[in-house]
């Protein structure tokens, strides 16, 4: 999930919540949810934000294997600005690798990621990225903080972060940037393949603004993963919708709140989700720590988030820019 309430992880938090609703819709056991700080070792991991990165998987499908990890310093860590207390921009990204307890075992790493929005200015950045104002050339807000992100993400990646040795990895998350732009490209550079762009060319579409379509949220497949790549699918549940149909209540009367509402997908976000299929290969050695496993997991992007479920299969649900 890209955007879920920075709460903790304990009994009342809100990804305990989530899980507990997933649950008991679904049978008992058949969610369970990562706990960062505890597996890192850290408090608050994942940020002092009021929102933050969350992965939710199937444990009948896929067990978490090797290590944790988290990049919390740098582009993704607090920024000092001109004026005020440090601030964060790109939320702490959160790297975790997944293997599956049935089928060929295969393994993945999965990274979810929220990189700064367009919808706030970074002119005042003074470190670790400087002044960052939109320059007008349609990338918008803080253009250089995202590609910084990007780079960073990449080049952290590189150096096996999860301890698992896994080349095949699949970045996940609202990157908060079209295909053309800067990070995206940044992505492309580092040997990533966008998985929409490959399988939809310019067709590809999640998110609408100002009845422009393009898509914010992105799949990238690192070069080994690429080939065990089975399918994507745009599940276009929520771009296509008009916004009065959406879940925010604002400048709505208590009737069309309750009049409005229906208990199915649509318009459960102003993105769409993506799913990502994969037949993935075994890999050399299967740790002894993990009975192999096939993935589910969940990333909410974007205002309440995008659902990436990957079973060794993704889809996405929820999200704002």
């Amino acid at each position: 999930m890209s955007e879920l309430e920075n709460d903790g992880y304990g009994a009342t938090s809100a990804i305990q919540d989530l899980t507990n609703k997933l649950n008991a819709a679904s049978g008992a056991g058949t969610w369970a949810f990562i706990d960062v700080d505890a597996r890192t070792g850290q408090t608050n991991a994942l940020g002092v934000d009021a929102i933050k990165v969350a992965m939710l998987y199937k444990p009948a499908r896929v067990l978490p294997v090797g290590q944790t990890a988290v990049a919390n310093t740098g582009a993704f860590g607090l920024y000092q600005v001109s004026s005020g207390p440090p601030i964060q921009r790109s939320r702490p990204a959160l790297a975790q690798a997944f293997q599956e307890t049935t089928g060929a075992h295969g393994r993945v790493v999965l990274v979810g990621n929220h990189l700064k929005s367009k919808g706030s200015a970074c002119a005042d950045n003074l470190s670790p990225v400087g002044p960052d104002p939109d320059v007008l050339d349609g990338q918008g807000n803080c253009n250089q903080t995202r590609t910084a992100g990007a780079v960073q993400l990449t080049n952290w990646l590189s150096g096996n972060p999860t301890g698992t040795g896994e080349s095949r990895v699949l970045i996940l998350g609202d990157m908060n940037a079209y295909a053309e732009e800067d990070p995206i490209r940044a992505f492309e550079q580092a040997g990533y393949t966008d998985l929409i762009r490959a399988h939809f060319g310019n067709a590809g579409y999640s998110y609408v603004f100002d009845g422009q379509w393009g898509y914010l949220d992105h799949a990238l497949a690192a070069p080994s993963l690429v080939s065990q790549v089975a399918d994507v699918l745009e599940w276009h549940i929520n771009a296509d919708e008009p916004v009065v149909l959406d879940y925010n209540t604002e400048f709505k009367s208590t009737g069309q709140i309750a009049s409005l509402y229906a208990p199915d997908a649509y318009r459960a976000s102003d993105h769409d989700p993506v799913v990502v299929g994969l037949n993935l290969s075994p890999v050399a050695a299967v740790p002894a720590s993990s009975a192999p496993h096939d993935v589910m997991l969940i990333l909410l992007l974007g205002g309440l988030g995008v659902w990436l479920l990957c079973r060794l299969r993704g889809a996405k649900r929820f999200g704002a820019a």
